[in-house]
């Protein structure tokens, strides 16, 4: 009797310790090895992007790596400096990089069959001021004198002759200085190896206090002409379809970032890291002057290339083979993007 009595008690313990057994692994939810792990996250899309700016026409892409944005759209982004507009077309067509941000000195090349697409606009007109020497007083005066520009050819060079042209003076009458990039041709003003050149308004700024004087304020007459934007070879839009949408993506957030204001200094921190330059003193006036006519007068959210800019790019540039805008502009990726209303989410952050 007493043996049974001990069976039963024993019995019933055991089914006490497994029932508590099975409440703790219920509680505790599957072990760890049961549990699937999350996948590892995409790598990162390895992208090369051509520039030959070293001013605030591009800073909107320094603004996109800068704030993460294109990290965030699956890109490594590596941006490559290329002293001048036409090297970087020829780098360009050679395949050395299939992306670039870029002035109108591709034109020339597509209308001689080169295989690549104006795909966004960042600047539609003249963005600079013509400069001079102290002692030119007027147009008359230009005659004779050496002028300044990066390359033959060059935006540079397409905006000096419009600039001549508009103060009444044949290009015939001066010479043409191939000397390298904005900065390089402060420097040959500052250092009288030239008597003119055509320069961002903020660096204009810089020359004035020196002493020189604008001859003619281009970025204020609002001529149409592309000036600064993206392009990408045939191949690879063709190829890499999804890269070049991504990349676009991360323009249209980054110009949505740069356009509102309570990221100014944000922005303004990138302009001075790129463009290496100090905010103490005058310089913060200059950046945040540079800043402000890019957000204010020449990016739009959705940057589409300037279809009277092309064209008159076009005649500006004086090709022997006649070219159609169809042949140069696609826009279709854009496009694409408004059509599912990817820009409106950064409407409503505004």
């Amino acid at each position: 009797m007493r043996t049974r009595k001990f069976c039963r008690t024993v019995s019933q313990w055991f089914m006490v310790v497994i029932l508590a057994l099975g409440l703790v692994a219920c509680s505790t939810g599957p072990s760890p090895a049961a549990e699937t792990k999350a996948p590892p996250p995409a790598p990162l899309k390895k992208l090369r992007v051509a520039h030959s700016m070293m001013n605030f026409n591009p800073s909107v892409v320094w603004v996109a790596q800068d704030q993460g944005i294109f990290t965030k759209h699956g890109l490594d982004v590596e941006f490559v400096f290329i002293e001048s507009g036409t090297t970087l077309t020829q780098a360009l067509v050679a395949g050395e990089a299939p992306l670039a941000v870029a002035a109108s000195a591709v034109i020339p090349a597509i209308a001689k069959g080169a295989d690549i697409k104006i795909i966004g606009g960042f600047v539609s007109t003249f963005p600079y001021d013509f400069v001079v020497t102290p002692d030119i007083k007027t147009a008359a005066d230009l005659k004779g004198k050496k002028l300044g520009v990066s390359k033959l050819g060059s935006a540079s060079h397409t905006a000096l002759r419009k600039a001549l042209k508009n103060v009444g003076v044949d290009e015939e009458s001066v010479v043409f200085m191939q000397t390298g990039s904005e900065t390089a041709r402060l420097a040959s003003m500052k250092a009288g190896a030239v008597q003119g050149t055509v320069v961002d308004p903020t660096l204009s700024a810089e020359l004035k206090k020196a002493g020189f004087r604008s001859m003619l304020s281009l970025y204020e007459a609002n001529i149409p002409y592309f000036h600064t934007g993206i392009v990408a070879s045939g191949a690879f839009l063709k190829n890499e379809r999804a890269t070049a949408e991504a990349f676009l993506k991360g323009i249209v957030e980054a110009t949505a970032f740069y356009l509102d204001p309570k990221n100014e200094q944000a922005v303004i921190d990138s302009i001075s890291r790129h463009l290496r330059m100090d905010e103490a003193g005058n310089k913060n006036e200059i950046i945040k002057m540079g800043y402000q006519m890019h957000r204010d007068k020449y990016y739009q959210l959705l940057p589409y290339p300037s279809v009277p800019g092309v064209e008159a790019a076009v005649v500006e540039l004086k090709l022997e083979q006649e070219l159609k805008v169809s042949s140069v502009i696609d826009d279709s990726i854009l496009r694409g993007l408004e059509q599912q209303g990817f820009h409106k989410q950064f409407q409503a952050a505004r």
